[in-house]
């Protein structure tokens, strides 16, 4: 009761604060990318795919943190559009091979990332402040891969071309989302993220060289960090 008394009779609110120093972290989600196209003629678009993360990174205080972190995103390739007409002939509707037509393609695409994150972390909300909103961005390199990328109907025509091919360009990303602090050592969290690489550049596949205009990626995943 002196306690109370001397301290005005109110109890000083309990807020949980995660533990500085080192942690890792792994997140997995769904990602949808952007068409990707050449000199605005040859398109391709995606379907969705999946997203995986890894980190290692360091909490300096409450509110800043930095990683560095790799991610995969996996695309199969949805339809291509040819920078040329292609003289198809479909058994039901006939020549479809003008300007503009679109295909089904084979193969998928693949995105590495190797970025530097860093992080801001705001004042909690809710039950002891657990709860907590943060902003993000990212610098780093991507690679694209890609696999067996192909109209699908080259093998009817007895053609084998397909593009094999990589490149690695720098790359940007921007973050934002919500922690939940389990406890000192342990968050779990949901976010979103915007992954942008500019023009590739894929030398001599079997279509020549390409310069697809980059990658822009649309993210949500969710995930755990465990601090030391």
């Amino acid at each position: 009761m002196l306690r109370q008394a001397a301290g005005g009779g109110q109890a000083a609110p309990v807020v949980l604060l995660p533990k500085k120093g080192i942690y890792v972290q792994g997140d997995l989600g769904i990602q949808s990318r952007a068409f990707a196209g050449e000199n605005g003629i040859v398109n391709l678009t995606f379907k969705p795919g999946f997203y995986g993360s890894l980190g290692l990174g360091y909490r300096y205080d409450r509110n800043f943190r930095f990683s560095f972190e790799y991610s995969s995103l996996d695309n199969r390739v949805d339809k291509i559009r040819p920078g040329i007409p292609i003289p198809v002939i479909d058994p039901v509707v006939g020549p479809v091979g003008a300007d503009g037509a679109q295909f089904p393609s084979n193969g998928n695409v693949q995105l590495q990332s190797y970025v530097l994150n860093a992080y801001y972390d705001l004042n909690g909300f809710g039950y002891q402040k657990r709860f907590r909103p943060y902003l993000g961005v990212g610098v780093g390199l991507q690679t694209t891969t890609l696999r067996g990328v192909t109209p699908a109907f080259f093998p009817a025509i007895g053609s084998n071309s397909a593009a094999n091919v990589s490149d690695t360009q720098p790359v940007i990303n921007f973050q934002a989302g919500i922690s939940y602090l389990a406890n000192k050592q342990t968050e779990f969290y949901l976010g979103g993220k915007f992954s942008y690489a500019h023009v590739f550049l894929l030398e001599n596949t079997d279509f020549g060289t390409l310069m697809p205009n980059g990658s822009r990626n649309w993210i949500l995943s969710t995930g755990i960090r465990y601090t030391f």
